[in-house]
């Protein structure tokens, strides 16, 4: 009792805060750890048809093993809701635009966009044209699912946030979500928006340096400014969708590369796959291993779909990247000039708008329990035959504007081309599965244990008259979708001499393709890289192996920044500190490593470069700082040609004088200034002695929660972050933004790699997910893949697991 007479006050805080706050907190903890997947559980449930094992790894993987494919289709609804269930219900009020109602007003712009584009209602379309078998594939997932929620005492913590327990799923939740997967690889409304808002905001000079090709002159005359007053409403909505839903971004690819037999060290060909993704945690992959009677496959799984989207079975080899072809069209619509409800059709008649009004439901700002609840948003959503209206989301514009995209169209069959695939057995099988396949378009690369292929596949759209590059009349035929590029004759590969197929979303197709594809293709250098490295160890070794394929993926070299580096150390500078650094990008070899300064220096200098030459011309009325600066990233030959091209004097404008300064700025005295701006940048960061500096103290990776992590003190719960190396085109991919007081922050990049193999008598299968399994944050599962995923290891996945951490035997009912 000294003590307590010492310090009174201290033991009173520790008797009647600290230890009641320990405990709830202990009583919460052990009430939500219930959450979890059990250690072991036997459970029994009438849609089945017989006995299913779910045995988890020491991973956290799943394996499944069924006794016919409809019971694995449940227990992947079942896995899948144990370890992902706040992300399911993420998803589905994403795809509902049901946000607001849950989080309030900050994501009603977005919920009005879901609306609008209304992906249940083509989900419903895309039902009614699957197969018996991809059907019942569905039924059998939403029954797992629900299977799960039903016998589940309690839910993740997330949970509590929501007013009511989730609703039961349903396919039509899996098929929308399935064509949200395809909005986040599809951009070319963004593309357009953007080529005709530069239009009006630079001068033609700046304009034909950013888009050298020859211009598709507009068909007719519209107003330029109307695109321009519009514009940020979607680049407000495009920047929210990638910051915080993590959807879509800049150049979404992926690399994938395929050797043949005679190149690899085991005689049996190679798939090797990275898609590029936002960074989110959890992943949107879920790593499974699926075995039934007659059937087995094992790879990456979409959360929300039962289906391994790029994996193996026994027979054949799969992988994708996106195929950035142009699948989205802008219209402008004529409306009748004494009945707005009437628009000019393509037959010459004018038709009546078909209006729905939906309505939004919108959570009260915090504490919404101690406001008066808020109406719901009523929103008149306006289509035409070439789609939704989405000029609406400004009314003060006069041009109207609809929206056409292939995955929008009626009888979608993309997800029977996937289920297919997992049952294809041979190359033929693989394309008559593949030509299924309309949204997303995408590049898939095949191997069995003796051929090596690819195939674009995709609905691709023949257009009458241009290329899609602006906005077109939507009541004029010549510029109607006339079609689509034959499922056949769609660029592919099969066998070739080379031995190796390289896909990182640059353009495959021969040079004499007869039919327009994209003009947004990837620039060469990761495709390039790629090859220059298979071959390079095709020629040292005889041989390509396991080991080379991974330190391919591991690569760092940026050829982007690299390019520039010789003009970059041309740079008068005086202090020896800063001689020291340019003497060290001098022999830098363009390798972004960790251990870095040069990487770190060029990393940082070259974004500020481009601020100093590009957003002076940017600025407009319109825009605000932040959209003027994701106008200048949205630009194609961003951000190393250009720049290389103005340093040098190649440009038809001088983008190196500031045009709202009275004097002339030079490229040299823009240079010299970034440079300054960049270590003052990094002396904050880092502090002044360039001794200590290195890439990975500035860079790191950001793998945000949905939504917590845009919540102050919950983003601390469940963000999770690691140090990086890497560049924006860099094959181990590491784009990023630099942030005050973070440094330079990475969103976007891998979201898994896999290496895998087929022989007769040895078989490989080499993964990482780029978070965990789990979406718990109170399971180890959660993160335990980041670190190793940053330093490029993996794990195997085999047919059985080698150590099981958790088993479930699920049953019928007696």
């Amino acid at each position: 009792m000294k003590l307590f007479h010492r310090f009174p006050i201290s033991f009173g805080i520790i008797i009647y805060f600290v230890l009641p706050l320990m405990i709830i907190g202990s009583i919460l903890y052990l009430q939500l750890a219930r959450s979890l997947p059990q250690a072991e559980a036997t459970l029994s449930f009438p849609s089945l048809s017989g006995h299913v094992a779910i045995n988890r790894d020491e991973h956290g993987v799943a394996y499944i093993k069924a006794q016919s494919e409809r019971d694995l289709y449940f227990a992947m609804g079942f896995a899948h809701a144990s370890d992902r269930m706040w992300q399911m219900e993420i998803q589905r009020l994403l795809v509902k635009g049901e946000l607001s109602e849950v989080f309030g007003s900050e994501f009603l712009h977005q919920d009005i966009w879901m609306k609008t584009l209304d992906l249940e209602q083509a989900a419903q379309s895309a039902w009614t044209a699957l197969s018996h078998d991809a059907q019942a594939s569905l039924v059998a997932y939403s029954a797992g699912v629900n299977a799960w929620l039903s016998s589940q005492q309690q839910l993740p913590v997330e949970f509590l946030s929501l007013p009511d327990s989730p609703a039961p799923w349903t396919p039509i939740d899996s098929l929308a979500w399935s064509k949200m997967f395809a909005l986040n690889l599809s951009g070319n409304m963004f593309s357009e928006l953007t080529r005709a808002a530069a239009k009006f905001i630079l001068p033609t000079a700046n304009f034909n340096d950013i888009y050298p090709e020859p211009a598709e002159v507009a068909p007719i005359d519209f107003d330029h400014q109307d695109v321009a007053k519009l514009f940020p409403s979607f680049l407000d909505l495009k920047w929210f969708n990638e910051s915080v839903l993590k959807n879509g971004g800049m150049n979404v690819g992926s690399n994938g590369w395929v050797i043949s037999s005679k190149l690899s060290r085991s005689g049996f060909p190679v798939l090797v796959n990275d898609p590029h993704l936002g960074l989110q945690i959890p992943s949107l992959w879920y790593v499974v291993h699926q075995s039934a009677p007659g059937f087995q496959a094992s790879g990456m799984s979409l959360v929300g779909l039962p289906l391994i989207i790029f994996g193996k079975n026994e027979n054949i080899l799969w992988g994708g990247t996106n195929l950035p072809a142009d699948i989205q069209d802008l219209y402008i619509e004529k409306i009748h000039p004494q009945n707005p409800n009437l628009y000019l059709s393509q037959d010459g008649s004018w038709k009546k708008v078909q209006v729905v009004t939906k309505k939004i439901r919108v959570k009260a700002r915090f504490p919404a329990v101690l406001r008066e609840p808020l109406k719901p948003v009523s929103v008149d959503i306006r289509y035409t035959d070439n789609g939704p209206i989405i000029s609406d989301f400004d009314k003060t514009i006069d041009t109207t504007f609809s929206f056409k995209w292939t995955a929008l169209l009626p009888k979608d069959t993309s997800y029977e081309a996937f289920f297919s695939i997992t049952h294809a057995s041979n190359w033929n099988q693989f394309q008559t599965a593949v030509s299924k396949l309309r949204a997303p378009a995408l590049n898939l690369l095949y191997a069995d244990r003796e051929n090596i292929g690819y195939i674009s596949a995709g609905m691709i759209p023949i257009r009458g008259k241009g290329h899609g590059l602006v906005p077109a009349p939507g009541w004029d035929p010549l510029y109607s979708w006339k079609g689509f590029i034959p499922s056949q004759e769609m660029p592919r590969a099969f066998n070739p001499a080379s031995g190796m197929i390289v896909s990182a979303n640059n353009d495959l197709s021969p040079e004499d393709y007869p039919y327009y594809i994209s003009n947004e293709w990837a620039l060469p250098l990761r495709a390039k890289r790629i090859q220059s490295l298979l071959t390079d160890t095709l020629h040292k070794q005889g041989y390509i192996d396991i080991k080379s394929h991974k330190e391919i993926q591991a690569d760092l070299y940026d050829g982007g920044l690299y390019a520039l580096r010789d003009t970059l150390v041309q740079i008068e500078v005086d202090t020896r500190r800063e001689k020291e650094l340019i003497s060290a990008l001098k022999h830098w070899d363009g390798n972004m490593r960790p251990n870095s300064v040069a990487a770190l220096l060029i990393a940082v200098w070259v974004p500020e470069l481009n601020k100093m030459l590009f957003d002076d011309e940017f600025s407009h009325s319109y825009l605000q700082a932040k959209q003027s600066e994701q106008l200048r990233l949205m630009l194609p030959t961003m951000p190393y040609t250009l720049t290389l091209k103005i340093l040098r004097g190649e440009t038809q404008a001088d983008w190196c004088d500031n045009i709202e300064t009275l004097q002339h700025e030079s490229c040299s005295a823009i240079l010299a200034e970034s440079f300054k701006r960049t270590l003052k940048k990094l002396d904050k960061l880092l502090g002044r002695d360039i001794h200590q500096w290195r890439l990975e103290k500035a860079l790191h990776s950001s793998f945000e929660h949905i939504p917590f992590s845009q919540i102050r003190l919950l983003d601390l719960i469940f963000t999770r972050e690691a140090a990086h190396g890497g560049g924006g085109n860099s094959i181990n991919i590491a784009p990023s933004t630099f942030v005050k007081s973070k440094g330079l922050v990475q969103k976007f990049g891998s979201s898994f790699r896999q290496i895998m193999m087929i022989g007769s008598d040895n078989t490989q299968h080499l993964y990482m997910n780029s978070t965990g399994q789990s979406g718990n944050v109170f399971s180890r599962h959660y993160d335990d893949m980041i670190q190793p995923f940053n330093a490029v290891d993996y794990y195997r996945l085999p047919a059985e697991p080698e150590h099981v951490r958790s088993h479930y035997q699920l049953q019928p009912e007696p």
